[in-house]
């Protein structure tokens, strides 16, 4: 075996024995964002809060893609609540910038991919596209490749109506658009499918019950939630309670599992 592969495996059997390094923790309040409409109902040994509610931790941490992180939790719904209820979990991401990513620069069909049927000028709100497969989720990403090369694609805008018109649809946008784009520029439809790499869905039972997911690599497609998605420099967390219920949680945080490339 050649020196510089004996060294790699040294490094990399090394990295293995290290401790895992905690990388963010959100055990108190203090520690997330919460809408000032929602606030937590118990702060002691635990956090509550009442959905529909999404609260994203303050701090976020630097992502080597390379290294491999584990966000775990331990959650419950309240045992006077009449039946359990699930929740979201997972990562936000910020750029190198400081600029938050959001899901729906980045989830996306594929199939959906077309073309404006017209040009489209500053403050324009009607945008007409030619038809195509699978074109639903809410959001136009304009300046669209087929290789998905453009994600995270900042161009992308929700729409708030969508109508046939002949052989196009036409999108009326929720703001008006501020810079021009001709007719023929590649446009494909995306949606707010997250990065769920702690939970999407299931229930949290009325018993304590602890919840993880691990997460390494680029996902250039930004459909694998055991990855991280283009452009991903920090992240935060967050947490989505999607139903009027409530959920309880401690021990929120993020280790770095393994270590990345050496420098």
């Amino acid at each position: 075996m050649k020196i510089g592969s004996l060294l790699a495996a040294f490094l990399a059997a090394a990295s293995s024995l290290l401790p895992a390094e905690e990388v963010l923790s959100c055990f108190t309040n203090a520690s997330w964002v919460t809408p000032h409409w929602r606030k937590f109902y118990a702060m002691d040994e635990f956090l509550g809060i009442k959905g529909y509610v999404v609260i994203i931790s303050k701090r976020s941490f630097e992502v080597d893609p390379d290294a491999e992180y584990e966000i775990s939790g331990t959650f419950r719904s309240p045992a006077d609540q009449p039946k359990p209820g699930n929740f979201e979990g997972g990562f936000i991401l910020v750029d190198d910038d400081g600029n938050s990513l959001p899901s729906y620069f980045y989830s996306n069909d594929p199939r959906s991919l077309t073309e404006l049927a017209a040009d489209v000028k500053p403050g324009d709100k009607v945008v007409k596209i030619k038809k195509a497969p699978q074109w639903k989720g809410g959001f136009i990403a304009f300046n669209a490749r087929e290789d998905l090369s453009d994600l995270p694609n900042r161009d992308t805008f929700y729409y708030t109506r969508l109508a046939e018109d002949g052989d196009n649809l036409a999108l009326t946008l929720q703001i008006k658009i501020k810079k021009a784009y001709k007719a023929g520029t590649k446009v494909r439809c995306h949606n707010q499918k997250k990065l769920w790499t702690l939970n999407r869905f299931k229930i949290a039972p009325k018993e304590w019950t602890r919840f993880s997911g691990r997460i390494k690599g680029v996902d250039k497609t930004a459909t694998n939630c055991s990855k991280w998605w283009p452009g991903a420099a920090r992240a935060r967390v967050f947490i989505l309670v999607p139903q009027n219920a409530s959920l309880e949680f401690k021990d929120v945080a993020v280790r770095k599992i393994t270590a990345g490339k050496p420098e």
